[in-house]
């Protein structure tokens, strides 16, 4: 993304990571929401079971944590929210980020 992005609250620059389907990141400063234009769009809910299967097809085991959106494995947890922000540490988190793009492409 090649604009930059000031928080609307306080005016902080946002100099964090930002995924191809987040709507929206954080600030650190104040914790508002920053929204985001992406041209990926997200038309369909995320059936987390369904996005499990296709990780199954990568060779990758998950359980899934319905109530709280967590995707469970051996590589660690990641939480899935509605609008396709991944919340999780390291790069099991970048490769459901990236593997998420692909499965919402299909």
């Amino acid at each position: 993304m090649s604009e930059e992005l000031k928080c609307p609250n306080c005016g902080a620059p946002y100099t964090g990571h930002i995924t191809p389907i987040s709507s929206y990141v954080t600030c650190k400063y104040c914790g508002a929401k920053i929204p985001v234009k992406h041209e990926i769009r997200i038309e369909k809910e995320i059936d987390l079971y369904d996005f499990a299967n296709y990780l199954k097809s990568k060779g990758i085991n998950t359980e899934v944590d319905r109530p709280s959106r967590t995707l469970i494995s051996r590589f660690g947890n990641v939480t899935i929210e509605e609008d396709g922000t991944v919340n999780g540490e390291g790069r099991f988190k970048k490769k459901i980020e990236k593997w998420l793009v692909e499965y919402l492409k299909r």
